[in-house]
């Protein structure tokens, strides 16, 4: 098992699909750091920006309150 290579602060985070290829998309987070990482598919790659949108959305809102 891979050990984890660091943290990304997600409020106000941007997640976006690559247009590079049906696998990649990106991270943008709200201090400037662009983060590029890829799903094993394309089916995979939904999963995780749609998850990762929703838990962004949630810690947008926590911090506005």
């Amino acid at each position: 098992m891979q050990r984890p290579r660091g943290s990304v602060h997600l409020a106000a985070a941007v997640i976006s699909p690559s247009d590079e290829d049906s696998n990649t998309f990106t991270v943008n987070s709200a201090t400037g750091e662009m983060f590029k990482l890829r799903a094993s598919d394309a089916r995979a790659r939904h999963e995780w920006v749609s998850r990762i949108r929703a838990i962004t959305e949630m810690h947008t809102m926590a911090i506005a309150h």
